[in-house]
């Protein structure tokens, strides 16, 4: 398997820190099987993280003449209501409610996270706002209920619960059982983003996302075309909303995939992504840059006993045993993938490593399975009620 550099920590770094900046150590696993399981999400930041939010969001960089004269003409293309010079789509009459939910849909903040996309070229953001209004008006990501995803939701795999410490939301996808429908896993991935924007905190556009490859297999593996639909949405209809991704146990092609297109991607962009590698009994590694390294810091390329390992979709009989934390009424696939997470994660110590995602993530909001102290099991009826009952602050 691929190793990160113990010498190497991660391209992403945490501007500032609610507990003083530093990431406190993994806990070992008989500290993780003391903790209480979790399965309500955290959906309010705490107190701390909510003040260094606030901070950040007032500390932020103001516009120079040029943005603001780009502001002001996007903002004067909204006045317009109709026409070809609005960014309001032709087809949404004024005084419609397709018309005046687009207006309200174009906040300041919404024109912003349009022109940082586009690099502040006018008719670009223009263009995009259209599309995603017109996108909005028809896939209506904004109705999606529970209800409409439900067989794709139940399994626990997307979600959101807590926060990094700018306040940004971390939503988790992981890649575990069966695919499922399709169509309903991309309805599903933009649920929660739909509801991890909700969440946000004043002053807080971004969120964290953690994607957990581990349970990977060729078999949930999305077609091509899915995959594609769900990039296109992520990238198109929702910019500049990424603060910090990690890529947990990526697959070997996912090396080369990066090695292909980092040099392509902006620097900015490319500085928010992360790889992280687990092996049982080493915890959280980062890499060099955001790239998988071998020992000796330089890149490694996969063999054909790297490709095979990847491609197991065993257990070991040593994880099964003993969930004993864990609820009854958690289902036996959660049971099994609680008790890999007590079992597989241990913090690396004196190796002058670090664990990646706890430099910008305080352990009592980050999940067990990623070096946290949060003991989260996903129970779906207590996840729907803490979700639809929550209320923006």
């Amino acid at each position: 398997m691929f190793k990160w550099s113990n010498s190497s920590s991660s391209s992403i770094t945490s501007t500032s820190s609610s507990k003083g900046g530093k990431s406190a150590p993994a806990p070992g696993a008989a500290a993780i099987a003391a903790l209480p399981v979790v399965s309500t999400p955290i959906l309010v930041p705490p107190p701390a993280i909510a003040r260094n939010a606030a901070a950040i969001a007032a500390a932020a960089d103001k516009l120079d003449a040029t943005q603001t004269e780009a502001l002001a003409a996007l903002k004067a293309r909204l006045a317009a209501h109709h026409g070809p010079s609005s960014i309001i789509p032709e087809s949404f009459v004024p005084g419609t409610p397709a018309h005046d939910k687009a207006v309200a849909f174009c906040t300041d903040a919404c024109l912003l996270r349009y022109l940082r996309a586009h690099r502040w070229h006018l008719e670009g953001a223009a263009a995009g706002i259209r599309s995603t209004l017109l996108w909005r008006h028809e896939y209506k990501p904004d109705q999606i209920s529970l209800e409409d995803i439900d067989s794709e939701a139940e399994q626990g795999t997307t979600y959101v619960s807590g926060f990094d410490r700018e306040g940004r939301p971390i939503l988790y996808v992981k890649k575990r059982g069966a695919l499922g429908d399709p169509e309903k896993n991309v309805k599903l991935l933009t649920y929660m983003l739909e509801n991890t924007i909700k969440v946000m905190p004043p002053g807080v556009e971004r969120l964290c996302i953690i994607f957990d490859f581990t349970h990977y297999t060729r078999a949930n593996s999305p077609p091509i075309n899915i995959s594609v639909q769900s990039l296109r949405i992520v990238t198109s209809h929702y910019p500049e909303r990424m603060g910090a991704a990690f890529f947990v146990n990526a697959p070997w092609v996912f090396n080369i995939l990066w090695n292909v297109l980092s040099p392509f991607l902006d620097p900015v962009t490319r500085a928010k992504i992360g790889f992280v590698k687990c092996t049982p009994g080493s915890g959280l590694i980062a890499g060099s840059n955001g790239m998988y390294a071998n020992g000796s810091g330089s890149s490694s390329s996969a063999t054909l006993n790297d490709i095979a390992e990847d491609e197991k979709d065993e257990t070991p009989a040593s994880v099964v045993d003993g969930a004993a934390n864990v609820p009854p009424s958690v289902a036996p696939a959660q049971r099994l993938e609680h008790k890999t997470s007590q079992m597989s994660f241990t913090q690396s110590q004196g190796s002058g490593s670090e664990n990646a995602i706890l430099s910008i993530i305080d352990a009592d909001q980050l999940e067990v399975e990623y070096g946290g102290t949060l003991n989260f099991v996903y129970n779906h009826d207590i996840y729907t009620r803490a979700i639809e009952s929550y209320k923006p602050l």
